[in-house]
């Protein structure tokens, strides 16, 4: 039975509850207790584009895809309905054509006069004008609210009485307030009472229309204030709209500023340089320091609006100087040059300018020109030069006085040492031997300062190159120490030599190293008279570096500790003065810590006085140079071995040297090894080679007046038939470079004066093939 049909209903009554129901503009559907549509209202075709007989039977939650009786039983729908727990509430449905529509829905039970629930009937309106209208407004609700907090700006609303009703989140970060403690707050009551400003007054005026802005000290929480500028407006009759922004920063920064800016006003006045500010087209002066005003003559006001052109010699000299710096501007983007100025009192000063652009949104405005008077500086530069000239002058002069030096020193040196040696050797009178040691020994001591001295000049000058070769340091140290035995035997003191390996084979300089601990084991020798000196060589890693150590270690006399300090000081001894008891120069140890230096190495000492010393010298390792052919040569030479040529089998040698005795001396010691024969100069050297045939020429380089040995050697070499013949440089000449320069210029080996005889022997020998 139909929910509107009834045996007392009559038809025309039926037609007209439908027709009611048709005419109404709101879903109506009916369902029966299985949730099966029963009725389907006009309006509800309209609203869901279905027609009442494609619904009629069909379930209403699978036709609208309503979810309100989800998971539902009928019993409890019954009894929910029953109970009068009508349901009521917003669902979402979908449309014949796939649309969707939020309804509000009102479900009503129908109950037939057996108090039976027999249907269901559905109240619904379209809803979703209004839900999206909603969102909309809540959207945009929650927009503004966010912008409201998230401003960078602090906002404030008050009532018309001046009381805070809301705030914003960067009001409360910036001076430090939780919104409770604002709310219901009046806004004076966080204005700082120093300020001059009525804001209840403030107010009254903006509410009949005015607006507002200012700048207020506002309380922060902590107690200080922060300076905010406010902007006041109405909103309504009853409510009032603050805008404020934190400038205390700004506040802060127009302080600095103004305290920058006199500072600099005080700077430009205090520096020793002028300052000029011109405008660039016209170079009009528009601002000058006091040191301008000091270095021209010329007050401030005598420089404000003038061009720069009256501070020139002339207007020749006011245009070179604009297009210098305008060429220079171009390429650098500033100026930077000398120029001359005139005074106010006519004279005239050089001076060094920089001047720069400065420039405002893009546009060239100003010139800052620095300008320094440098007249006393070209002055100084001047007499720099002409000291720097005088320098080199007497560096020159310097090192021609000590090449002088050395060749009249080494050429007398060498008749004295090779005559004494001869005549020790030979004599048989035991007096007189040993006042022929004697002579020799001081004459070595003599050779020994004169070269420190030459090595400390050659280091000052810094002209001491390293010659680098692969060095077996273990054979050097021990040619070192065979050559000390007899100086130690002689003082009754042990001597001996100690190596963690058989070899330690390094690349460096095998001259300076042989120096360096000639020097060290020299000394301590000479400072020990009971019991000896050890000599240690080890490798050790330092940081991950491999070092090479030596140690020297004597039982001598020791050196204080206040002496430490300065034993590597140029001519310091332990000592000094009249008390000086050991003889030496007192450059030993200066040079040797020099020539460590270079070879990039470092020593130290350890002594105690009364017991004795150690040196430490430590050396970097450095690998040696696998392709460099390995040359020993024994430095220490023996004794001369060999038969004396029968007379008519001598080679013939000429010895050419303007010195007698160095003439007399080379006679000696080739005497029965050669046929010799001598002059003392290069003219005459020529003479006895144009008409004599000679297998070796000994040649001194400097021969006084006339040819020098270079050039003799150069006009006996034009002679064919000396083509093979060897020539060997004698001569007093060893500085630095020396040899280097004769074996390059047709000499073919070098002996330096005073020469050891033994390797003067044995370089003839060589030379002559015997």
């Amino acid at each position: 039975m139909g929910i509107f049909r009834d045996s007392k209903v009559s038809i025309n009554a039926s037609a007209l509850h439908t027709a009611t129901l048709d005419s109404l503009a709101e879903v109506v559907i009916a369902v029966d207790i299985n949730l099966n549509i029963i009725l389907w209202n006009k309006y509800a075709e309209t609203i869901f584009g279905w027609k009442s007989e494609e619904t009629i039977g069909k379930k209403i939650s699978l036709q609208l895809k309503l979810d309100a009786f989800t998971g539902k039983t009928r019993e409890e729908i019954r009894q929910d309905l029953l109970t009068g727990n009508n349901f009521f509430g917003e669902y979402n449905v979908v449309c014949k054509g796939g649309e969707k529509k939020v309804m509000l829905f009102s479900f009503s039970p129908f109950i037939n006069p057996k108090n039976e629930l027999e249907a269901i009937i559905c109240v619904a309106s379209d809803y979703t004008e209004q839900k999206n209208f909603k969102e909309i407004i809540k959207s945009h609700e929650n927009q503004y609210r966010k912008l409201f907090e998230l401003s960078p700006s602090c906002i404030l609303v008050l009532n018309n009485e001046g009381v805070i009703i809301d705030v914003n989140e960067t009001f409360c970060r910036i001076l430090g307030y939780e919104k409770e403690d604002l709310f219901i707050r009046d806004l004076k009551s966080l204005v700082s009472e120093d300020t001059n400003c009525d804001l209840n007054e403030s107010i009254r005026k903006v509410l009949i229309g005015e607006d507002f802005f200012r700048e207020i000290p506002t309380r922060m929480k902590s107690g200080s204030y922060a300076t905010l500028e406010y902007r006041i407006t109405k909103l309504s009759d009853k409510s009032i709209l603050v805008v404020a922004n934190d400038i205390s920063d700004k506040k802060d920064a127009e302080n600095n500023l103004s305290q920058y800016r006199n500072f600099l006003e005080t700077v430009l006045s205090s520096i020793d340089v002028g300052v000029l500010v011109t405008i660039p087209e016209s170079r009009v002066i528009v601002e000058v320091n006091k040191t301008a005003e000091e270095i021209f003559g010329y007050s401030r006001h005598e420089f404000i609006g003038e061009t720069t052109e009256f501070l020139y010699p002339d207007e020749t000299a006011f245009r070179n100087s604009y297009d210098i710096g305008l060429e220079q501007l171009k390429k650098s983007g500033h100026m930077k040059f000398e120029n001359i100025y005139v005074k106010k009192d006519g004279t005239h000063f050089i001076s060094e300018i920089f001047s720069k652009p400065i420039k405002k949104e893009g546009k060239l405005k100003y010139f800052v020109t620095v300008i320094r008077d440098i007249s006393k500086q070209k002055e100084s530069e001047l007499e720099l030069i002409s000291a720097k000239e005088k320098a080199v002058e007497m560096s020159k002069l310097k090192s021609n006085f000590l090449a002088n030096m050395s060749h009249e020193l080494r050429t007398p040196m060498n008749g004295i040492l090779g005559f004494s040696y001869l005549i020790s050797q030979e004599v048989e009178n035991k007096e007189i031997k040993e006042m022929a040691d004697l002579i020799n020994q001081n004459g070595k001591r003599l050779m020994e300062t004169l070269n420190l001295i030459l090595d400390l000049s050659r280091i000052e000058a810094n002209k001491l190159d390293l010659n680098l070769s692969n060095t077996d340091l273990v054979r050097v140290v021990k040619d070192i120490i065979k050559f000390f035995e007899l100086a130690s035997k002689n003082k009754n003191i042990t001597i001996d030599f100690s190596c963690s390996n058989i070899t330690c084979e390094i690349r460096t300089d095998e001259r300076i190293f042989t120096e360096i601990i000639n020097n060290l084991i020299n000394n301590a020798i000479k400072y020990t008279s009971v019991g000896g000196v050890s000599v240690k060589l080890y490798d050790d890693i330092i940081d991950s570096r491999k070092y090479i150590f030596i140690k020297v270690i004597d039982t001598g006399i020791g050196i204080p500790q206040e002496a430490q300090s300065y034993i590597f000081d140029e001519f310091r001894q332990v000592s000094e003065g009249y008390s000086r008891s050991f003889e030496g120069s007192g450059l030993g140890l200066t040079i040797t810590k020099n020539f460590i230096k270079k070879l990039g190495g470092d020593i130290s000492v350890k002594s105690e006085l009364g017991k004795g010393s150690e040196f430490t010298v430590r050396l970097p390792y450095s690998e040696i140079n696998a392709m460099e052919k390995k040359t020993v040569e024994n430095q220490t030479v023996g004794v001369i071995t060999g038969g004396i040529q029968k007379s008519k089998d001598k080679k013939r040698v000429l010895f050419v040297d303007d010195d007698n005795t160095s003439r007399k001396l080379v006679g000696v010691l080739l005497r029965g090894i050669c046929n010799l024969d001598s002059v003392s100069s290069g003219e005459e050297a020529l003479v006895k080679t144009k008409y004599s045939k000679y297998d070796l020429i000994l040649m001194d380089i400097n021969l006084g007046r006339g040819l020098t040995g270079l050039q003799t050697i150069k006009e006996i070499k034009r002679d064919t038939k000396y083509g093979d013949v060897p020539f060997i440089a004698v001569t007093a000449f060893a500085m630095k470079g020396d040899s280097e320069e004769f074996l390059s210029n047709g000499c073919d080996y070098y002996i330096s004066k005073p020469f050891d005889k033994d390797i003067f022997i044995l370089t003839v020998k060589k030379a002559l093939k015997i």
